[in-house]
């Protein structure tokens, strides 16, 4: 498994975790900005359009190796320490729960809890895996990732007149999806996974904690 995360928020705890991780599971971060924690990282500094959707969307026509799933992650998800018979859990040992996931999925949305599937809806671009048969899928008949082109930062708030709003490229994403899923391809999308250290919030929540604290 590889992971491909959008870097944006450059959070100091989900760096850590990735500096563990990276020694298993190769990170890319795809950035938006330039920071100096991206040099631990193999990494790419590219325009912000499209969000993390266009993130992601670059990493697959450009980054992607042809033959690894993927574990797509922006870089505000917090790793929530989990615990065992009264130890943590080893940060690398949630992520190999991840990589098994491909062996039933070939893509799952990736959740905290209940209460995060129901407040982002069941979707989100924030934690998904994806099989290597299903990224060599959207190359192949999809053009990728869809991804707003025209978003240059839009994130929440009123939609402005010159992009889409800010959650179209996950609707999108279902769409596409739901209409693979009619195809009767084989693969096993639109699947939800629930894994508690995974706390992915929604966009931004953690950056809006740390700036303004209570």
């Amino acid at each position: 498994m590889k992971i491909c995360v959008c870097g944006w928020y450059y959070m100091d705890s989900i760096y850590r975790d990735f500096e563990e991780v990276n020694k298993t599971y190769p990170v890319f971060v795809v950035a938006h900005k330039e920071d100096e924690k991206l040099a631990g990282f193999d990494h790419y500094v590219r325009e912000n359009t499209g969000l993390e959707w266009g993130a992601y969307d670059w990493y697959l026509k450009n980054e992607w190796d042809g033959e690894s799933d993927v574990l797509f992650m922006h870089d505000d998800v917090r790793m929530r320490p989990t615990f065992c018979e009264y130890d943590t859990v080893p940060v690398i040992q949630v992520f190999k729960a991840v990589e098994n996931l491909a062996k039933e999925y070939d893509q799952v949305y990736i959740f905290r809890s209940m209460q995060e599937k129901k407040e982002n809806f069941g979707l989100h671009g924030r934690a998904l895996l994806c099989s290597a048969r299903f990224l060599q899928y959207l190359l192949d008949n999809e053009d990728g990732i869809w991804n707003d082109v025209d978003n240059t930062g839009h994130t929440m708030g009123p939609t402005p007149d010159w992009c889409k709003h800010y959650n179209e490229a996950d609707y999108k994403f279902r769409d596409t999806l739901t209409k693979i899923d009619a195809l009767e391809t084989g693969m096993s999308l639109n699947n939800i996974v629930l894994i508690s250290p995974f706390d992915c919030a929604r966009r931004g929540k953690f950056e809006e904690e740390r700036q303004y604290p209570i």
